[in-house]
């Protein structure tokens, strides 16, 4: 499965911000439903990583305490691609990884951020950071289970 997920989910310095975003579904925190939550995934060293701006962020809360979670891609069908979520917490490998995906970010003449980019510094404290394991089991729930909505909760 991790080939098959890397493959789908593969970035380089061109990469759009609809190519960059994808859904995933994870489970609440607090109410155990599923949730389906519009994101930017990252790419650097050969894995996938979750994160975004200094704040707190329901979907990190939910893979905290609940961490299969499922990825949607957007440009590869009606894929469902199951994961785990690791929060990485050690501040060295935040460090080098938020260190990697912001320096892609700002290489990428296809983006546009809103605003100047926070400091490093300010990222590796406050910011979620989540790598993506491609293993079966997921949270369990794909599109296919409420074609009606294509979201849940």
């Amino acid at each position: 499965m991790t080939a098959l997920a890397l493959s789908m989910l593969r970035l380089d310095r061109d990469s759009t911000a609809v190519d960059r975003t994808i859904e995933i579904t994870t489970i609440g925190a607090r109410t155990g439903l599923p949730r389906r939550h519009e994101i930017w995934f990252y790419r650097a060293f050969d894995t996938v990583y979750l994160t975004g701006r200094p704040g707190r962020r329901h979907w990190y809360a939910n893979i905290l305490a609940n961490p299969a979670l499922t990825v949607h891609p957007r440009t590869a069908g009606p894929t469902d691609i199951p994961a785990i979520g690791h929060s990485i917490t050690d501040p060295v490998e935040r460090r080098r990884v938020l260190t990697a995906l912001i320096e892609d970010l700002r290489h990428s003449p296809n983006l546009t951020l809103d605003g100047p980019a926070p400091a490093i510094e300010e990222w590796v404290r406050l910011s979620p950071l989540v790598q993506l394991d491609f293993t079966p089991g997921g949270c369990g729930r794909t599109t296919q289970d409420h074609p009606e909505s294509g979201a849940y909760g």
